[in-house]
């Protein structure tokens, strides 16, 4: 009937402006954007073709577009994006595969895909449940993820969050306590709670502001200071030890590819050059990344 046309309509237009709608928020709506954003400031942050070094203060910012998306927008939308940042920054900042091999950056995004969604799934959850703490789960959660796809036969330390800070000395000195994981759990704390406090001022009370926002960002601004004095401190008391400022390398390059020749031959190469090396005294023999590589069928058979 007429008569109810205009109470539906105007009952569809309330549902879109509340939490949940379709459009329930500013950053719901311009979520692939902020999205994209993120991605952009997350990549220059690394080194890149842009810069060697990467733009390491553009870490303290990159993230917060992506955490205000996944904070406001539904639980659904948030996975949708937050998965999407994560194959997309996968993909360019690791662009070099695709010179290495046809198919390793491709593997490298599916694993990447696979690795993004259960990861979004438990923090998105946690953070709707415990709005209050949601820049800390948020921070935590991701530092968590960064360290389990770390480690084991599977471990691929690329695009820590941590090392976009090389350029910081008092910064990172925190890694002779936590590793590389403390130094990205500062930056992600830093954008989370930034984020948090944006997101808060879309609360309808002045309390709710205070309340969600101010917190992460204190507790966050002290553990940077934190960290920040502890590697001055680190740093100074280096200096006024004694302690002997070189060190002698012997890096060893063997010239051939192990994925083409012989195995024993390739290892016979290095052994050889390594004990020539050793006749100078090194403090410390590198090989370079992957020097020998076993033919796959080998590594069953192989003494770990």
């Amino acid at each position: 009937p007429k008569g109810k046309a205009a109470p539906e309509t105007g009952e569809a237009a309330r549902a879109g402006a509340r939490p949940g709608g379709a459009f329930a928020s500013p950053a719901d709506r311009w979520a692939l954007p902020l999205t994209l954003l993120s991605v952009a400031l997350g990549v220059l942050s690394f080194p890149s073709f842009v810069r060697l070094e990467g733009v390491g203060g553009l870490a303290f910012i990159a993230l917060v577009p992506l955490f205000v998306v996944l904070l406001a927008a539904p639980p659904a939308r948030g996975l949708l994006y937050g998965t999407a940042y994560g194959v997309l920054q996968g993909m360019l900042l690791n662009y070099w595969l695709g010179t290495y091999s046809l198919v390793s950056l491709q593997l490298v995004s599916l694993v990447t895909l696979a690795y993004h969604v259960p990861f979004l799934l438990v923090v998105l959850w946690l953070a709707k449940r415990l709005p209050w703490a949601g820049a800390l789960i948020l921070a935590a959660g991701w530092t968590g993820f960064e360290y389990l796809r770390s480690i084991g036969f599977l471990g691929y330390p690329w695009g820590l969050w941590g090392t976009t800070q090389i350029q910081f000395p008092s910064l990172i000195q925190i890694a002779a306590v936590t590793g590389v994981w403390g130094v990205s759990f500062v930056v992600l704390f830093l954008n989370a709670a930034a984020s948090g406090v944006i997101v808060a001022l879309g609360s309808r009370t002045p309390a709710g502001r205070i309340s969600r926002g101010l917190p992460a960002l204190v507790a966050a601004s002290v553990l940077f200071l934190g960290v920040v004095s502890f590697g001055m401190v680190s740093m100074a008391l280096r200096e006024a030890l004694p302690i002997r400022k070189t060190v002698r390398l012997a890096l060893v390059q063997q010239n051939d590819d192990p994925r083409k020749h012989d195995y024993e031959d390739t290892f016979g190469t290095l052994m050889r050059l390594t004990d020539e090396a050793m006749l100078q005294s090194p403090d410390l023999v590198v090989w370079s990344e992957t020097a020998f590589v076993p033919n796959i069928r080998r590594w069953s058979q192989m003494d770990p």
